[in-house]
């Protein structure tokens, strides 16, 4: 995979009018440890771009198309991601604090890991996004779609669009689709119609008690969570 430097790639951003990168030369671009930061990335075809450890801290990344992208320990700190297609993304360990991330596309994207504290994701796709372990402390979650994701052992302080809770022996994370509990992540009405020997196989006799114990409260606190109305998110090309 050819290599660029930050110059040589804003050189060809410039020459070829955003064109798309993994094309270039017959290559998928590898911008690995490439330090980005403010650059002016708008509208950039960055598919299956390597950005892995990139420093991409307050870089313009508003409309780029990042789908599949490898962002893996990348720094997008204070980024703006506004309408960002981040579908099937690699953001595992990547560093998205205070970044905006407004309506993005994360759909099936890989956050686990992640430092998403005061990000925000007002209206962002996060749909089967998988954010395990994740730091969503103080993060703008309003309408944000989150079904499907999984939330286990994930940080959430905004107590509103997600709810985390220390029952116990267990983390439980709560939003209006999932319920998190340890590293068991099912909908509401999954987690209602399981059976006792369902809850002992996930952890045996331990974890029944503790369902007996907890399992009615967690279900009435889900069923309070605000209802958000049915997000139409933009999908780049």
């Amino acid at each position: 995979m050819k290599t660029y430097t930050k110059e040589e790639f804003e050189r060809i951003i410039n020459k070829h009018h955003l064109w798309l990168m993994h094309e270039i030369g017959g290559e998928r671009a590898n911008l690995s440890l490439a330090d980005l930061s403010l650059s002016n990335l708008r509208d950039a075809d960055l598919r299956y771009a390597n950005l892995s450890h990139a420093n991409l801290r307050y870089a313009d990344l508003r409309y780029a198309n990042l789908s599949h992208a490898n962002l893996r320990y990348a720094n997008l700190s204070h980024a703006n991601l506004s309408l960002a297609n981040l579908r099937d993304a690699n953001l595992r360990d990547a560093d998205l604090s205070h970044a905006n991330l407004s309506h993005a596309n994360l759909s099936l994207a890989n956050l686990s890991d992640a430092n998403l504290r005061y990000a925000d994701l007002s209206h962002a796709n996060l749909g089967h996004a998988d954010l395990r372990d994740a730091n969503l402390s103080l993060a703008n979650l309003s309408h944000a779609n989150l079904s499907s994701a999984n939330l286990s052992y994930a940080t959430a302080g905004n107590d509103k669009e997600v709810k985390t809770l220390q029952l116990g022996k267990y983390r439980t994370v709560i939003t209006q689709y999932n319920i998190g509990i340890g590293c068991q992540s099912h909908t509401k009405d999954e987690w209602a119609g399981f059976s006792k020997r369902d809850i002992l196989e996930m952890d045996g006799k331990d974890g029944l008690t503790w369902w007996n114990k907890w399992g009615e409260f967690i279900l009435q606190v889900a069923s309070e969570m605000p209802k958000s109305k049915e997000l139409q998110t933009r999908t780049n090309k």
